[in-house]
């Protein structure tokens, strides 16, 4: 519970998250992004289909697990939200509001 809460926190806070920030990954200059992110799904597809083979035997996953398998799930969702606010905050400093 004290890790998730400290997730929490830390996304909460979504300018704190662009500040943490150094680099920006941009798809046209960062190739590798693509490939990382890629690599990112095709672990996640592969959890979900170890996950749906448990369950169908009728195997119950223990609390622990659980908890692990959720803190999996929600670090690639932090990652992805990271990423979102730091492409919105290179496109503010690129693209002032014009009003």
């Amino acid at each position: 519970n004290e890790i998730r809460a400290e997730k929490i926190a830390r996304v909460a806070n979504p300018l704190a998250l662009v500040a943490q920030q150094q680099q920006v990954y941009h798809l046209q200059t960062h190739p590798t992004h693509f490939n990382q992110n890629s690599s990112t799904r095709t672990h996640q597809a592969a959890t979900r289909k170890r996950e749906k083979a448990i369950e169908e035997a009728g195997i119950q996953l223990n609390a622990e697990q659980a908890d692990w398998k959720d803190d999996t799930n929600n670090e690639s969702d932090d990652q992805e939200l990271e990423a979102h606010y730091m492409y919105m905050a290179k496109l503010q400093q690129v693209s002032p509001d014009v009003d």
